[in-house]
């Protein structure tokens, strides 16, 4: 057999795979309504931070949160600093039962995601970053949403980082919200703007919430996807969701009345402290997401963009070793998809908790 029929035949028995998969969620998904997948849950809605070394701007957005209109939610923040943060006994005496907070060792965006969405005890998830300002409504905008039974999931309005408008592609795509291109790993965002929008591809990773069946039924957050502020696993995980529900009439939404602004602190977080190590681990992710999510007819398409990228991101920094860290990174996602195909990793159970608000320190 050729290595190109090969290459066919694994390619084709993943996707099977993974149509698997999702058929046998869409029967979950028949037999069981959100209602009764949730009947156990004690909060509505649970507002998940993750953070990283931002110990003072971890604590302003805790204040926003401190003066939302809906009081009703649970607080779960997971800390990948290696200082338990100073103001954890005030947060737990305003929020009570309601705060989880949770000290990890290991320091990565999806595995945090992963390990408080399994910590939850709320039917829906609102994730958003640590360095914003947020309105006091936006816990009621998120919720107002779910009453109806089709959302499974809501985007929420981000401005001040990312305000200018994205037509795409040499402007192809138009002034869209949450819009995936066919051909290439690239996201149209525009969640700056005003305008609802009632069927998106995509949400913004700081700032959007998920139905928890829909997120227990895709096995939560790819992490496999790795390194700096372009991970990319929300976008991954649209994809897996976009699949999943296409066959039962649910839908991602976008709802400006949930508004915050992203800060953009340039400390802490997702930040990369050299540009080779971002860029290799940004041609990584992107590789990966596309093997897995798109048709290989465009591998050459996205081969050529994704090089003609490099050279000029190199170019323009006078930087060789850019180049070599972007080339080694679409190397390893070639070889991450060719040993682990459509498979989501998912280590929250496995998870070393260094200190819990519900424990003693360990």
């Amino acid at each position: 057999m050729s290595v190109s029929v090969a290459g066919r035949v694994k390619k084709n028995n993943l996707r099977n795979l993974c149509d698997r998969r999702i058929d046998s969620i869409l029967v979950v998904s028949n037999r069981i309504t959100d209602k009764d997948a949730v009947q156990d849950k004690r909060y509505k809605i649970a507002v998940i931070v993750p953070t990283l070394n931002r110990p003072e701007t971890l604590s302003n957005t805790v204040a926003m949160l401190m003066k939302q209109t809906n009081q009703i939610f649970q607080l779960i923040i997971v800390d990948q600093t290696d200082q338990t943060h100073p103001k954890v006994e005030e947060w737990k005496d305003f929020f009570g039962d309601r705060l989880l907070y949770l000290r990890i060792r290991k320091k990565q965006l999806p595995h945090a995601r992963n390990v408080s969405a399994r910590r939850s005890n709320a039917e829906i998830l609102l994730f958003l970053d640590d360095d914003i300002e947020l309105d006091p409504g936006v816990v009621d905008a998120h919720l107002a949403r779910y009453v109806d039974d089709t959302v499974a999931a809501v985007a929420g309005r981000v401005y001040g980082a990312y305000d200018v408008d994205d037509r795409g592609i040499l402007g192809l795509a138009g002034l869209v919200i949450g819009k995936s291109y066919r051909f290439y790993p690239r996201m149209v965002r525009n969640f700056h703007l005003e305008t609802p929008a009632e069927n998106i591809e995509h949400f913004p990773g700081g700032h959007f919430s998920i139905r928890w069946f829909w997120y227990e039924a895709l096995g939560g957050f790819d992490e496999f996807f790795r390194g700096n502020a372009s991970i990319g696993e929300e976008s991954e995980f649209c994809h897996r969701l976009r699949g999943a529900i296409s066959k039962t009439g649910k839908r991602i939404v976008f709802e400006p009345r949930a508004s915050i602004r992203h800060l953009q602190v340039a400390e802490g977080g997702c930040r990369h402290p050299d540009w080779p190590s971002w860029v290799r681990w940004q041609c990584h992710n992107t590789t990966l997401m596309f093997l897995r999510h798109y048709r290989w007819r465009w591998l050459l398409v996205f081969l050529t963009l994704k090089l003609a990228w490099l050279s000029i991101f190199s170019l323009k920094r006078l930087s060789p070793l850019c180049y070599l860290a972007g080339f080694t990174g679409i190397f390893h996602g070639i070889f991450k998809f060719l040993a682990s195909g459509h498979i989501t990793l998912n280590e929250a159970d496995r998870t070393e908790v260094l200190y819990s608000s519900r424990d003693e320190v360990k």
